[in-house]
């Protein structure tokens, strides 16, 4: 699906390089301390470890006790603890927040890695690619087929309808890599359930290019040929595509679009590909990016000078700021793997959920550059320990647990110092006995003021406080333990 959509679009960006920092995190939270283990290396073309960049060790290693750095070979293993709060290692933010009571606790994981939460200015840098891109467009083809009898027709589809689509498509490609980076798809080896946001968004994008006559359902198995036909493929569908849906009949203007991937010569570029940076040459953003190379190479000596900026990127940036994304490139640089064990059981996770309860959840992907505006990174997961020796002191076994637990917990917490004190004698007198748990439905508080879960219905003088309500069906029945 990926595949389909990045050529449907014509995505000729590449892939930033097989070098990459890689970020293994392992984190246990005891209480609201995070115990943090980061281990950092570098790997190349075959997987091989490389020096990770200095600078950015001596960056993170900051955030970490004196004493906390070890390196073996080319890889390098931060330790530390913290209180409450992530450090600034990698980049982001996060916390570990513990809600305790007398029946148990519950901590909550929570850290944003990189990336950037301000969502309108993403989007609107979306939706200027778009507009550059297509700007690109009409100017290639009035600069290629001035003469065409069919140029209005082509420049009036490019400048309404495609810059109108290609706007909903950037946001279609901003939801999928906005799912992608909030959750986490759990695959085979979890027993949580496999998140499937993203790829529904993508299907969608694929109905949006059926229905506006960019495809037809019967082109989707034409991705499947070889990669020698790929072109002879791509070629035919959008050729079909002028043709049809705007009606463009100048074989001058269906053969160049149509062969844009066809071989100038031996070692050449595409013929079409060559026209499209030739124009772009003439271009004043082009021109503009080239004075200031101009200006920067005159300042360094030889041997030191920047790279002259390529015709291509001018036009392959917007379109690949477009379907960002969309396309599994690892664009940061950098692979990201988080794994965190907690106290209790596993209620909750955005992570993959493990197969045995002993072990952590696990969050993986790539990771965005340290200045990045993409979507952030997210690990979330909420656990609940019980106080067995107090609820079997009380009730006789363990009546709460996992949702049960966290709910229980949550209503705790929030009761004002008076009624708090006023339930906490009153649990104090229960035993696992008959006539304490036929008390618990006549529990109320003095004041008479309701009391009740969030969620449920509006309560009455007479009703049980809600941590009576939970205890009594925790006696009733199992509490809930499944993660989810």
């Amino acid at each position: 699906m990926k595949r389909i959509i990045t050529l449907m679009m014509l995505a000729m960006t590449a892939a930033s390089g097989c070098d990459k920092n890689v970020y293994e995190l392992s984190i246990t939270g005891r209480g609201d301390v995070i115990e943090r283990k980061l281990r950092l290396y570098r790997t190349g073309d075959k997987d091989e470890k490389q020096q990770f960049p200095q600078e950015e060790l001596a960056r993170i290693r900051r955030a970490y006790p004196e004493d906390g750095l070890k390196t073996e070979g080319k890889v390098h293993t931060l330790a530390g603890r913290f209180k409450g709060k992530t450090p600034q290692d990698i980049g982001g933010a996060g916390s570990l927040t513990e809600l305790k009571c007398r029946m148990g606790a519950v901590s909550v994981y929570l850290e944003r890695f990189r990336g950037s939460d301000d969502v309108a200015t993403g989007v609107q840098a979306r939706l200027k690619a778009a507009d550059r891109f297509t700007d690109i467009l009409i100017g290639w083809v009035a600069h290629e087929f001035p003469k065409s009898k069919d140029l209005p027709k082509l420049r009036t589809f490019l400048d309404r309808e495609l810059r109108q689509d290609l706007k909903n498509l950037a946001i279609y490609a901003w939801l999928v890599d906005s799912v992608g980076r909030l959750t986490v798809q759990a695959g085979k080896e979890g027993r949580g359930r496999v998140v499937s946001d993203d790829h529904s968004v993508r299907v969608r994008m694929l109905q949006y290019l059926f229905e506006r006559g960019y495809l037809k359902p019967a082109d989707v198995p034409g991705i499947t040929v070889p990669d020698e036909r790929l072109a002879e493929w791509l070629g035919d569908v959008l050729g079909r595509m002028l043709a049809d849906k705007v009606k463009i009949a100048d074989k001058a203007i269906l053969e160049k679009i149509t062969s844009f991937t066809a071989k100038g010569g031996e070692g050449k570029e595409p013929k079409t590909l060559k026209s499209l940076n030739d124009y772009v040459k003439t271009t004043p953003a082009y021109k503009k990016e080239l004075a200031a190379w101009r200006a920067a190479a005159a300042t360094q000596p030889v041997g030191k000078k920047p790279e002259q900026p390529k015709a291509e990127d001018v036009w392959q940036k917007p379109l690949g700021a477009v379907l960002e994304g969309t396309i599994d490139f690892s664009w940061g640089g950098a692979d990201l793997k988080v794994s965190y064990s907690g106290e209790g059981s596993l209620v909750e996770t955005n992570g993959q959920v493990p197969k045995k309860a002993d072990k952590p959840v696990v969050w993986a992907g790539a990771l965005d550059s340290p200045d990045g505006t993409r979507m952030p990174r997210l690990c979330y997961a909420l656990y609940a320990k019980a106080e067995a020796g107090f609820q079997k002191r009380h009730f006789g076994k363990v009546i709460l647990e996992g949702d049960d637990l966290r709910d229980y917990v949550f209503w705790r917490v929030k009761l004002s110092k008076d009624h708090a004190r006023q339930w906490d004698q009153f649990v104090d007198t229960l035993r696992p006995d008959a006539a304490s748990y036929g008390r618990l439905k006549d529990f109320c508080f003095r004041d008479r003021k309701p009391t009740t879960m969030p969620g449920t219905a509006p309560a009455v003088a007479t009703r049980p406080a809600g941590g009576a309500s939970l205890i009594g069906r925790g006696l009733a029945g199992s509490p809930t333990t499944r993660p989810r």
